[in-house]
Formats: C-alpha cells, structure tokens, sequence
C-alpha cells in the first residue's frame, strides 16, 4: 500500500472520530457534530440538511433541528480553517441546497482500507498471496476501537455496525491467506480468539479447523466442529452449515485435497445482461451524454446514480447510458433489478458469480464468504454493474464491484446516504417540447399536429411525467375515432374522482403508491392534506397553517416529501405539487381524514393568508383580497366544494 496506512491517515473513523490537519487536532466538537461531520466526509458527495437532520435524530428531530445542522456546519467550517488555513487538505462547501466535504482519498482511514482491499484482492489473483496478506495486515490495522467512537445518533448506529461488519469479513479473508501460506503460525491463536469474539460466524470455526488440521490436528479440528455445532443447537437451534458440514466431512476422511488452496480466478466469462433499450426515450439525450462522459472519463472507478420519483424513466436512462458505454467495459456488463428479484442479497451475488462464471456447486453456502467471493471476483475485472431500484445502503455497499477499473451505475427512489462516494443526478419530468414529441412519437404525428393545443394541454396533465404520456398515447391508439380532446377529458377524470380506477391509471398510480410507501405516518398524513388547497405554492409558514404545526416542523416534512420525489421545491422557499401528484393525493384526502378535518385544514389556511394580507377571512363586497391563493381557498371554503372535485394543477 505504500505509505504505512497508520500514518499516512489524517481523518479517522475507524475507532474514535478524530481529525488531524498539518500536525493540528480539529477541534470536531460535541457528539451530535462528529456524526455531522463523519457523515460529510464518509458520504463523499453533497449531503443536504435534510438527510443531516435525518442522520441526527432519524423520524424525531427536535424544533429548531435545521438551524442547529447549521450551527454545527458553521463551527465545523471555522475549526478547519483553524487547522488547514489554505483549505490544502479538506474543504467544506455550502451549494445547492446542501454541504460537501472534499479529502483526499489516502486522508481517510476508510477509504484507505477500501484501497489497500482492492490491492490486496488484485494480489491474490496475480498470484502473490504473501503480499496479499501483508496489505490485509496492514488494513485490518486501521480499526482502533468501535468505529465512530464520539459521534452519535441513527446514522451513527447503522455505520458502526456496517463498518464493524466489514474488519469481521476481512479478518476472515486474512485468516483465509494464513491458513493456506501458515497454518503454523499464529494464525490458530487469532482464530480461536476470533471463534470466542463472534462465535455465531461460521467461517471462523471453519477456518479453525481447517488450520488445525492442516498442522496435524485432527482430533482438535473434530473437536472444534463438535463445538460448533452444539452452540448453534443451543444459540439459535439450528444446525451447522453446507459449508461447516462438508469440512467436517473431508476431514473424517482425511481428504488429501484438504491442502493450501492455489486455484485462479474463475474460467473466463462475459456477461453481457443489459435489457435491450427502451421503445422512445425522448428527451433525454443530454443527460445520457452527461452518463456517457462520466463512464468512459478514464479515471478510477466512476460510481453513477440516478433518482427520480416513479415513472420519470431514471431505469430507462441508465440502461440507455450503460449500452453506450458497454465496450468500455471488456469483462461483462452485469444487470440485477432489486425490486423484480424480490430475494434477498445473499441470492443475488450467488447469480452475480454465476455470471462471471463460477458453477453453482462452488457458490460459497456461507453468506459473508459469499460476499468475499464476489469481491475476489469483482476485483480485477473491469466490469459495467447496473444496480436498478436499490433499495437501502447495505444493500448497495455489498453489490458493488470491488475491482478499481469497474463502473456501477445505479438507480434508487431517492439518494442513499452511502459511503460508496456515489455521483448523484434527478431526473426530473420532460420539458412541455420532449413530451409532446414523446406523445407524437408514440400516437402519431399526424394526429398531435392536428390538435396540438389540446395536445399540449394533455401532456400537461400528465405533468409531463414519461409514463403518464405513454399511458396517455396508449388510450390514443387504442381509441383512433375519438378527439385528443375527449381523451384528455377522460383521463383528467379518471385520474381525479375515479368511479373505478382504469387499469392504466393504475398504472401511472403505481410508482406514486410505492414512494408514498416509504414516508413515515404523519409524513404520510401531511402529503394527503397538503394537496387539498387550491393553491399553487405553499410555504413553510402557510404549510404550517394548513398542517396546524409549527412552520420548522411543516418546512421538515415538506422536505421529506422533496426528499421522496413528491414534492418539488422552488425558490424562495416554496413548495409545489406536480398536478399528477396533487390530484393522486387530494383523492386520499378526504377518505383518510374525513371532511370536518378537511374544511378545518383550509379555515387555517385562510386566516393565515388573510392575516397575511391583512384582510378579513370573510370577504364582503368592500374588498376583495388579491392574493389569488387566498381567492382560491375562500372559494373553495364558501362553495363548499369537495376538495377532490377541485381542479388539479399541471
């Protein structure tokens, strides 16, 4: 690894929370600011205050929780000035809505042992497994303690563990190199230790036994299975594994293959899984060309992701990229959609080594040994993985190819705070040109180019969202003798007040359904009642009002829903629903609430837009107010419309 790893490190994460800039210690604070900062750094991209709040205090932050991320940004930014005037080593900046740390990568202690990884694996397939093991001394080194030691909250909870569980995988990979170059070393003693630290890790026991026997211990090896298999009888009230079983096995028979493992790499296959491209992906190109660059620039290991609420096409665009590209990557392309495999991640990396061809007999049984293998076999190839709807972290940490010259390009339903150092992009709807021309493409031209106002209005209720239009288009087709005018019609009412609800708005409802999944309860309740006013824009203050909670805590939840795709924020602090998405949650509105519920929320809206303005709620002939949300929420009031018959807003 060159330069030792325990000093070439500044910023250290894998023990206590520290950082140490030109000699000097940075003065990181309290408890609550370390995990700020562990998660700037280990997230490697810009973090919003929102996920920060979330990292902080998960579903329950205090009042006042996004001032305080920014208190605790502040003194972080003052601290490395103090330390690293010039900002030479590590610079916090503020953009777009969110904060980024940028270190180098041998500054941190986390990254550096990712890199000595990667080294050591490509050793191993070169052959050199004493200088594999070296790096993996090295690397396992870097652990001083329980990882982010000092800092605190939910974020720090899930990657203390994460990280904990990876020194738990390479320690075995170590002791898998000492049991095949030394098993007379010291290598028994460290597992036996090991064996009392986890002793619920299988491959611990085995690789125990394995050493045992290979410096003619058999009757301890024997011994050491026994053991084994009375804890888990005991503990878990299981039996030992596939694995654990057939050493057990070999060494009864004193297997003469039982010997120092000096096999290569796996025959030599290349996947190529990409779906084939989309039927009409309009509209896109300049953010597949933004892809395209990003994966063929050269330089280390580009890791792409794409998010998007349901149904903007976020899968479509990087399987599109990913074809472009695919001769970049000479050793395979590799798909897995997450959501259709329904199965969990053990399951999928046994798929992804049988791709790269190992035979499904040598498929390790054991889940971390697994893990370790697709590793191994990631780590020289240069390999294109496509990760579609990703659904958590761990999930993707274990996926991702290990190899320094492979790609990953990933697409989830809303960004993952991941120390994978992911690039991020949105894709958001079309522009009012592209789905137009989507519709055109799709329906025909001809038949857009005689009603192209109406057409236009159409796509615009659709908000512009791919799959609306296509759904749209699909109703045009199947419906040659009617006007693009009575489609739009219908499907605007089908998609407001539904007698039924049409299969393919079941469709365009689908996506909306599975982001909506995801929100917390009260997020939940909030995004329903949110879409009830008549209104275009909402703010925090006016949120609150509707709401009845304070306007920090309206300003939270609309960021989740910001968050989740199914808000969108605008400038000067303001919030607007997409027009598909507020008639998908007025319809839920009223069911969910009840109507009494329903009017009270607008009553609150209307004093507090009326108090705004500094006109009385109750509009007489004198003085009518001018503020048009406040006209529509009076009008809405005083008709008693039934807020899921109000219009919806493209």
């Amino acid at each position: 690894m060159g330069e030792s790893p325990q000093t070439a490190h500044v910023l250290t994460f894998l023990g206590p929370v520290r950082a140490r800039l030109h000699g000097r210690d940075v003065a990181l604070g309290s408890p609550q600011q370390r995990a700020v900062w562990s998660a700037l750094v280990l997230g490697d991209r810009l973090i919003t205050a929102a996920e920060l709040i979330d990292a902080l205090w998960g579903e329950s932050p205090p009042r006042g929780a996004q001032a305080t991320v920014r208190t605790y940004v502040s003194r972080l930014r003052a601290a490395l000035a103090a330390a690293d005037p010039a900002g030479e080593v590590a610079q916090l900046t503020t953009g777009d809505g969110g904060y980024q740390v940028r270190v180098p990568d041998d500054a941190v202690d986390v990254r550096l042992a990712e890199l000595g990884v990667s080294r050591a694996r490509e050793l191993v397939h070169g052959g050199d497994r004493a200088a594999a093991r070296s790096v993996l001394r090295d690397v396992t080194g870097l652990w001083a303690g329980s990882p982010l030691t000092g800092a605190v909250g939910p974020w720090v909870e899930t990657h203390e563990r994460v990280l904990t569980a990876r020194r738990a995988e390479l320690l075995e990979e170590l002791w898998e190199l000492e049991a095949d170059l030394d098993p007379a070393g010291g290598v028994a003693a460290e597992l036996t230790e090991g064996v009392r630290a986890e002793p619920l890790r299988e491959r611990r026991h085995e690789l125990l036994m394995l050493v045992q026997y290979r410096t003619g211990r058999r009757a301890a090896a024997l011994a050491t299975y026994r053991a084994a298999r009375d804890l888990l009888a005991d503990e878990l009230g299981i039996e030992p594994g596939p694995a654990l079983v057939a050493l057990h096995q070999r060494v009864l028979r004193d297997d003469p293959a039982l010997r120092p493992r000096t096999a290569g790499p796996a025959r030599a296959v290349r996947p190529a899984q990409l779906p084939p491209p989309a039927g009409a992906l309009v509209g896109r190109d300049e953010l597949v060309a933004e892809l395209v660059a990003a994966l063929t620039a050269g330089s280390g290991s580009p890791r792409l992701a794409l998010t998007g609420l349901g149904g903007t096409g976020s899968s479509a665009v990087a399987v599109e990229a990913a074809r472009r590209v695919a001769a970049t990557y000479p050793d395979g392309q590799l798909y897995v959609d997450l959501r259709a495999a329904g199965t969990g991640t053990a399951e999928v990396l046994a798929g992804l080594l049988r791709s790269l061809g190992t035979a499904a007999a040598d498929v390790p049984a054991d889940p971390a040994e697994r893990l370790a293998a697709w590793r191994t076999a990631s780590s020289t190839r240069r390999l294109l993985v496509v990760l579609d709807h990703v659904g958590d972290p761990a999930q993707l940490q274990e996926l991702a190819p290990a190899g320094p010259a492979s790609a990953l390009v990933v697409t989830a339903a809303r960004r993952l705070l991941t120390p994978c150092g992911l690039r991020w992009w949105t894709v958001g709807p079309l522009t009012p040109e592209s789905s137009l021309r989507l519709l055109a493409e799709l329906a025909g031209h001809d038949r857009v180019r005689a009603e192209r106002a109406v057409s236009a209005a159409l796509v615009a209720a659709c908000s512009h969202q791919p799959l609306a239009v296509v759904v749209a288009a699909a109703r045009l087709t199947d419906r040659p003798h009617w006007t693009v005018a009575q489609i739009a019609a219908q499907l605007d009412e089908d998609l407001r007040e539904p007698v039924v609800m049409a299969a393919d708005c079941a469709v365009v409802d689908a996506p909306l359904a599975r982001s909506q999944a995801q929100l917390p309860a009260a997020v939940d309740d909030a995004f329903c009642l949110l879409a009830v006013p008549d209104s275009d824009h909402l703010d925090a203050a006016a949120a609150g009002a509707l709401l009845d909670l304070p306007p920090a805590r309206a300003r939270a939840v609309l960021e989740a829903l910001v968050d989740a795709h199914l808000l969108v924020a605008e400038a000067g602090g303001r919030y607007r629903f997409l027009g598909l998405l507020r008639a998908f949650a007025r319809r839920q509105a009223r069911p969910r609430h009840g109507t009494r519920a329903v009017q009270a929320a607008l009553r609150r809206l209307a004093d507090h837009l009326a108090e705004r303005e500094q006109v009385p709620t109750i509009v007489s002939g004198r003085r009518q107010p001018a503020d048009p949300a406040l006209v529509a929420v009076l009008a809405q009031l005083e008709a008693g419309r039934r807020p899921e018959g109000a219009r919806t807003s493209a």
